[in-house]
């Protein structure tokens, strides 16, 4: 199916796309978004009430779209269209349900973990979020291929191999067809390469899933296999990464 080259492939909604190119635009606005995002109402409906959310929310409630992305700011509101459009990926999945969920809310500590960590090392952040929460996209996609085979597997087990086997090759060849940055395409692809390997920003990406594992130990035991942190962390910042990761997760499960 894989190998077809069309499965299971969404088309990125139109306004997410022309978002992506605006919020590269060094002379973009913050009006000139408005006005792009007010051109599809599911997708600025679905904005504001992110904006809203106990993960982005500060203060007094946001009731339109010029108010969210005042809040957001543009990279931010960037960020929070491509998790739209990754929630619509989501949404298409009729089978394997509580796997392709549990994979979605992991991606989003993931975006929260990676933003957090570069911050925190001083490194380039513009796509931290992006990058995390889309690296695992993959998994999603290969879900869906296996949910419409007749009959679909029912051995978890086996979807659950199949799923870490294929993800990364499903998740870039999605990343491409989206024209997503380079720099998302190579955590998509290569996060479970070895990390001498991987450029910088992808080492940064594999050491915030290390981090996401361990705020969310003892009750979570899946996540990135890798034997050792590709990055040196000091401990006062694994602990204030993991800690963010942790309010995060407490807001997403809300």
């Amino acid at each position: 199916e894989l190998e077809s080259g069309r499965s299971a492939l969404p088309a990125l909604p139109a306004v997410v796309a022309e978002a992506l190119q605006l919020a590269n635009d060094p002379e973009a606005s913050i009006p000139a978004l408005v006005a792009l995002v007010e051109k599809d109402p599911p997708i600025a409906t679905r904005l504001v009430a992110m904006a809203n959310s106990a993960l982005f929310r500060r203060g007094v409630e946001v009731t339109d779209i010029q108010a969210a992305v005042g809040r957001l700011g543009i990279q931010r509101t960037r960020d929070l269209l491509i998790q739209v459009a990754y929630a619509s990926t989501v949404a298409t999945g009729f089978r394997y349900k509580k796997q392709i969920s549990d994979s979605f809310q992991r991606s989003i500590l993931s975006g929260v973990a990676t933003r957090a960590l570069c911050q925190a090392l001083g490194e380039n952040d513009t796509y931290a979020y992006m990058a995390g929460l889309i690296h695992n996209i993959g998994e999603s996609r290969v879900y869906r291929i296996l949910g419409g085979f007749k009959p679909p597997p029912k051995d978890l087990d086996l979807v659950a191999d199949l799923v870490r086997r294929y993800h990364n090759v499903a998740g870039a060849e999605l990343a491409k067809l989206w024209t997503l940055p380079e720099q998302i395409v190579d955590a998509v692809a290569s996060h479970h390469d070895d990390p001498a390997d991987v450029p910088r920003h992808v080492q940064l990406v594999m050491a915030a899933n290390h981090l996401v594992d361990a705020a969310l130990a003892p009750t979570e035991t899946g996540g990135d296999d890798a034997p050792d942190p590709p990055v040196e962390l000091a401990v006062g910042i694994a602990e204030k990464v993991i800690e963010q990761v942790q309010e995060a997760g407490s807001a997403v499960a809300a």
